[in-house]
Order: structure tokens, then sequence, then C-alpha cells
């Protein structure tokens, strides 16, 4: 049978299983995601490598620490 609703919980769940395997599978659709950012420029998005989902639901993602998207980020 297929099942036609998941509540929030179950929902929220799936996704967390989903980006603890994208951080630990190379082949994983989630190990690589886009990041966006605005500068002066206006928003541009660029390809980020999701290392890890942390206890309070953050994303760890790596990048080249030369890029102009780590300036960015810096408030």
């Amino acid at each position: 049978m297929i099942k036609t609703t998941d509540s929030l919980e179950e929902i929220l769940q799936t996704a967390r299983a989903e980006l603890r395997k994208g951080g630990a599978q190379k082949r994983h659709p989630f190990h690589t995601a886009v990041l966006s950012t605005s500068g002066e420029k206006g928003a541009e998005s660029r390809w980020v490598v999701f290392r890890k989902l942390t206890e309070l639901n953050s994303l760890l993602v790596f990048t080249d620490w030369r890029s102009t998207k780590i300036e960015e980020l810096q408030c």
C-alpha cells in the first residue's frame, strides 16, 4: 500500500537521514549542494561539498577558502 501522507516529524526525520547519508556517501545526491550568497553584484550561487549534519541541525560544508563566497559570508 502506498502511503499518501506523512507527519511533519516523519518528513523531518527522513530529511535528516538523507542529509546524514549525503555527508557520508560521495555518490549520494545530497553530497554536493548549491550555496547562494548576496554580494555587491547581487545574488551568486556556487557549489559546495556537504560534509555533515550537526547535532544542532546545522550544515557543515567544505569549499576552497580562496573563494569569493568566503568573503561574502563574513559579516
